[in-house]
């Protein structure tokens, strides 16, 4: 069976991408990570230096990071993206 990798360079891939959102929006290092704590419902925090970068914190204490998207012509959904969990997922892996 063949298998497909996502490949790309999310710096690129979002350069002039905006979201207008109500999301609480931070600078994303280690340390503000770890500080984030668990709500009632996911939250969901974006990055201020790379637009449609986040995390999602869950109920559970669960840390994911995402990329926020919308497909070719930017007037769809806006879709989302797991990257991967926190502590096996890396700010240093963001490109």
């Amino acid at each position: 069976m063949a298998r497909c990798f996502l490949k790309f360079d999310l710096q690129r891939y979002l350069s002039g991408f905006r979201v207008a959102s109500t999301e609480p929006r931070v600078h994303l290092t280690k340390s503000v990570i770890d500080q984030l704590r668990s709500g009632p419902k996911d939250t969901l925090y974006s990055d201020e230096s790379l637009a449609g970068f986040g995390i999602k914190v869950t109920p559970k204490g669960r840390k994911v990071f995402i990329v926020l998207y919308r497909t070719r012509d930017g007037f769809s959904k806006l879709r989302k993206y797991t990257i991967g969990p926190y502590g096996q997922t890396t700010l240093a892996m963001r490109g």
